[in-house]
């Protein structure tokens, strides 16, 4: 039996026992077996105060307390360096996904590929911010506008307002204008106007875009809406001029009116008042959407060629061919009068024009009207059908009509 007192210090061992006497004021404390639950450090005491195993369990190393307190496993998990804590605080998978280097935090915070579309490089960001086509598109790095882009405006010359344009030079609409009268009047050479998807809306008088009388050459127009003028473009005096990619909409009298040598292409020309395109001599007139004009879709000058145009629903002939016009590959149908007229504006002489390969369907006042006898066409391959006064109206002396489909 081991015997420890408190008091002065004394130790003594008797009869085979080592006793330790403390000489103060406690009192003795035994260590026994059978007293160890009394606060000492026996068995059963270490499960209650100490070291054994069900309190190691409860205050200390145990696997319980490990998993509780301190380092087993599942503490672990919760506090330290387990699997679960490192995925919630430290560098385990989780959490470097929620916080720090993971693949997830990089697409939130950092360099990874969706983090990289909305703040930084990545081709999504590109496309909303920089440089790929769908920005590029609305005014940005197009080919035809890389110019434009190395600067705020490039080497185009920006038009915010109706005016003159006097001095030769590319130019670009940059905002939506309205007009009183006139809106851009092209007075110079080798003027190219960008309108770039905008609009010019007029009050039903004057021009959207126009020429100013003086003959000039290479002016081109293009790219974006004129409506409600009197006339949506006329550059009539101007010579190897372009009009293209335009929606030239309910204006009061011609929608296109062109000059000499000029190249009339993929335009939206509906509603005029007067004739939807009219041009001069030795125009190309091709691939554009001509429907619901007052008078004619299409009237052409002398020695051009009018090619692949939908023309459609206008309110007198289709087409009125000039001496020398090539009529090619054109669908035109439910005009109110003829679908083809021979005629250059009524002249009594020979067209010697060729009308090839076109439909001509439900036109009222009938699918070809050959308007003198002595027209001189090469009328062929074409279909002419379904046109209420007849495929083809009065007769031609001098013409050569093969391979139709009437």
């Amino acid at each position: 039996m081991l015997i420890k007192a408190r008091g002065m210090g004394a130790l003594a061992l008797a009869g085979g026992l080592l006793v330790s006497v403390w000489a103060g004021p406690a009192a003795a404390q035994v260590v026994a077996d059978d007293v160890v639950c009394s606060g000492c450090v026996g068995t059963n005491d270490l499960a209650n105060g100490s070291i054994g195993n069900q309190k190691l369990k409860d205050l200390s190393i145990g696997d319980r307390k490990l998993k509780d307190g301190a380092i087993g496993q599942n503490k672990i998990k919760d506090d330290a360096i387990g699997q679960n804590k490192i995925k919630d605080n430290a560098i385990g998978d989780r959490k470097i996904k929620d916080g720090a280097i993971g693949q997830n935090k990089i697409k939130d915070d950092a360099i990874g590929q969706n983090k990289l579309k909305d703040s930084a490089v990545s081709t999504a960001k590109i496309a909303d911010q920089a440089v790929t086509g769908d920005k590029i598109a609305p005014g940005s790095v197009t080919a035809d506008k890389l110019a434009f882009s190395l600067s705020p405006t490039g080497s185009r010359t920006p038009v915010n307002a109706c005016g003159t344009i006097d001095q030769p030079g590319s130019y670009v609409v940059t905002q939506n204008l309205a007009a009183t009268g006139d809106c851009l009047i092209l007075a110079a050479d080798f003027v190219t106007l960008d309108l770039n998807g905008f609009t010019l809306s007029g009050d039903g008088t004057g021009n959207g875009v126009a020429d100013d009388g003086l003959g000039h050459l290479g002016l081109a127009v293009r790219n974006g809406t004129i409506e409600n003028f009197d006339r949506g473009v006329d550059v009539r005096d101007a010579s190897d001029c372009i009009v293209e990619d335009l929606r030239v909409l309910n204006n009061a009298g011609v929608g296109i009116l062109s000059g000499t040598g000029c190249r009339v292409s993929e335009n939206v020309v509906a509603g005029s008042g007067n004739d939807n395109i009219r041009t001069g001599g030795a125009n190309i007139v091709s691939r554009n959407v001509v429907e619901g004009g007052s008078i004619n879709g299409i009237k052409v000058g002398r020695g051009s060629i009018v090619s692949e145009n939908i023309v459609s629903g206008n309110g007198n002939i289709g087409v009125v061919l000039a001496q020398g016009t090539l009529l090619t590959s054109n669908a035109i149908s439910q005009n109110t009068n003829a679908g083809i007229n021979s005629s250059e504006g009524g002249q009594a002489n020979k067209t010697d024009s060729t009308v090839t390969n076109n439909v001509v369907v439900g036109n009222s006042g009938g699918g070809i009207n050959y308007s003198v006898t002595d027209d001189g066409l090469l009328v062929a391959n074409n279909t002419m059908r379904s046109n209420p006064s007849g495929n083809q109206v009065s007769t031609c002396n001098t013409c050569t009509i093969v391979d139709n489909r009437f």
